[in-house]
């Protein structure tokens, strides 16, 4: 294994942890009066005689409540501000984000939309409130 691999979180006794996990354990050394690698040892003794039960629960994520977002396309033939980002719809139907530079439409990269023809534009939705 290569030593220049990245890894996320903290390595502990050659594993590594979330930021969160570690601070839990760090919190448990505190709480028992003793050092992070004593307490690491402990856990690791209960581990190996199967005398610790892990249980890993999901990330609570709070409930997003539905919302609704009405896009208005303009098919009128005017532009949006030069270099705002917006939705734009080809010719052949295809959605996707671009822009006005002033000359010519491009897609969100900066590339020519070329010879598909923009038939109508909006604004980005706002998103989650």
């Amino acid at each position: 294994m290569s030593t220049s691999s990245k890894r996320e979180g903290l390595k502990l006794a050659g594993a590594y942890v979330s930021a969160d996990t570690y601070k839990g354990l760090v919190a448990k050394a505190v709480a028992n009066n003793c050092t992070l690698a004593e307490q690491c040892r402990v856990i690791f003794n209960q581990a190996l005689a199967n005398q610790c039960t892990v249980s890993i629960a999901p990330p609570k994520v709070p409930a997003l409540e539905p919302q609704q977002e009405t896009i208005t396309w303009i098919t009128d033939g005017t532009l949006p501000d030069s270099e705002t980002t917006v939705l734009v719809q080809s010719a052949s139907g295809d959605i996707g984000e671009g822009f006005h530079d002033g000359e010519c439409w491009r897609w969100a990269n900066a590339s020519k939309v070329g010879s598909a023809k923009i038939k109508a534009w909006a604004d980005l939705p706002e998103g989650v409130k």
